[in-house]
């Protein structure tokens, strides 16, 4: 939640990855974990990112109890317990001028 209002306050959200690459791109640029926009609501909840959409990605990771969160790595993305204190990545779309 700390990190959802840090983004909020900034105009921006969490990471949302849009597709396989985004995701290798972004993993690419990576040395710790992050958390990213992608929760559930308890364990048998649905994985949604923060704008309520689902993911378009298959999720392959090892299913946690306690993991409502997801947190991503060089390597990895995996459920995680949300009260963790580790670092997060925010994204904010560009506006572009109209033509």
């Amino acid at each position: 939640m700390e990190s959802k209002k840090f983004c909020k306050e900034r105009g921006s959200t969490l990471l949302k990855i849009e597709d396989e690459e985004e995701l290798k791109f972004i993993q690419s640029q990576l040395s710790y974990f992050y958390w990213i926009g992608l929760s559930r609501e308890g364990i048998r909840g649905s994985w949604t990112w923060e704008d309520k959409s689902l993911p378009i990605l298959k999720m392959d990771w090892k299913e946690s109890k306690d993991g409502n969160c997801a947190r991503l790595a060089a390597t990895n993305m995996a459920a995680h317990d949300c009260s963790k204190v580790i670092q997060f990545i925010c994204e904010k779309k560009m506006a572009f001028p109209a033509a």
